[in-house]
């Protein structure tokens, strides 16, 4: 449920527990449903169960965008330490793209102790809507689509709820 305006809950998106994060990674790619838009700011809300945060947030993780041609690259994050319900706010240079990836390199551990995997509540992009067209980004062979036409890329991973589009806030 990365994009269902929900930014509580423990009923969010989790990878499967490993047991070691040593080599694992998981990405993420949300095309937005409505096009292209001018994305300024990117915040990233990790699981909370109750009012605690609930673990699974990365470490190790970069942010690119697609622009139509490629996926560039506009944020990396390394040793990212988590132990609150707050989300991560990432301003970045005014990008205009169409979809937005996630590629983890280290998971955080979960709420079951010395085991690891991707948890988040929430991710929401900020921005304005913009008339450039662009073209699609590239799927992999994990690509669920909902009924609205919203397309969510998850690689190694099984566990996907999306309730509603992905759209540009």
């Amino acid at each position: 449920k990365l994009v269902n305006g929900s930014t509580k809950g423990d009923n969010d998106f989790a990878t499967t527990e490993y047991v070691a994060d040593a080599g694992i990674k998981e990405s993420i790619m949300i095309a937005f449903k409505d096009g292209a838009h001018e994305i300024k700011t990117i915040k990233l809300y990790p699981r909370v169960k109750g009012t605690a945060y609930n673990g699974g947030f990365p470490v190790d993780f970069t942010i690119s965008v697609w622009n139509g041609t490629k996926w560039a690259e506009v944020v990396k994050k390394i040793g990212v330490v988590k132990n609150t319900e707050e989300p991560v706010s990432l301003d970045i240079t005014p990008t205009v793209c169409n979809a937005l990836k996630i590629d983890v390199t280290k998971m955080g551990e979960s709420e079951n102790k010395g085991k690891y995997t991707l948890q988040l509540a929430e991710i929401q992009a900020f921005g304005e809507k913009s008339s450039k067209k662009l073209a699609a980004p590239p799927t992999s062979t994990n690509t669920t689509q909902d009924g609205n036409g919203s397309t969510v890329t998850i690689d190694n991973n099984k566990n996907l709820a999306l309730n509603r589009p992905a759209k540009a806030s």
